[in-house]
């Protein structure tokens, strides 16, 4: 199967039960997304994962919304559909035939996220696949077996093609905070270095040297990071 959301168009939906874990996927393919304060009845999120990547996301809790629900179906790119692998009930395949039964859906890519697999009373894969009838799809739907607590399957179901916009913005965020968690070791393994010459009166005339090469090399660090975010972001 090819790239879940390999298509010039860049607009996701993610939809599923409360509870069901997308609020902590939201966390780990944006983590500096800011949730708003819930409220009672229907709340959305509107994510912006880059300049070129949104995502809509709500939960599902009204059988009788069925109209309102295709309302987000218009001109998506892909849907992300979240389950609790150890609860398949009647409403979760319900709701699953709501959306595959809108026509723009059946024109987008579809990515089934069945998180909690690390759960004893979890489905296996073929469970679900079966208990979905994700066969009479003609598989037009990825399913992926995910956990938000070990972020296994996450970045697997999200990078389900080597070419998808969405899959790359995901693979430079990641890298992106691989080179800050590195800056910050240096400058952490520096601060020690300066720590330690305090404590020696004959290097004491390094410390207002170390302290401005310190100063200089955060500065560096922080234009570092906001050129590259300019870049691949």
């Amino acid at each position: 199967m090819g790239s879940v959301f390999s298509t010039n168009k860049n607009n996701f939906l993610m939809v599923g039960k409360y509870s069901s874990g997308k609020s902590s996927i939201i966390k780990i393919i944006a983590p500096n997304y800011v949730f708003p304060i819930p409220i009672m009845g229907f709340n959305c999120d509107f994510v912006k994962i880059s300049r070129t990547v949104k995502l809509t996301a709500f939960s599902l809790y009204n059988k009788n919304s069925r109209n309102f629900y295709k309302r987000f179906c218009n001109d998506i790119t892909g849907l992300i559909f979240v389950l609790d692998s150890s609860c398949i009930d009647d409403d979760v395949k319900y709701y699953l035939q709501i959306f595959m039964d809108c026509q723009e859906v059946q024109h987008s890519k579809i990515l089934i996220l069945a998180n909690k697999c690390d759960l004893e009373n979890a489905k296996t894969r073929d469970e679900i696949f079966d208990e979905l009838n994700l066969e009479s799809y003609n598989g037009k739907i990825l399913l992926q077996m995910c956990s938000t607590i070990t972020k296994y399957g996450i970045s697997e179901g999200i990078q389900c093609g080597q070419k998808d916009d969405f899959s790359c913005c995901y693979e430079n965020v990641t890298r992106l905070c691989n080179i800050h968690q590195l800056i910050q070791q240096i400058k952490t393994i520096f601060n020690v270095i300066v720590v330690i010459v305090t404590y020696f009166d004959e290097l004491n005339i390094f410390y207002n040297l170390l302290l401005d090469i310190n100063n200089i090399f955060c500065d560096y660090c922080q234009n570092i990071i906001q050129n590259l975010s300019t870049i691949i972001l």
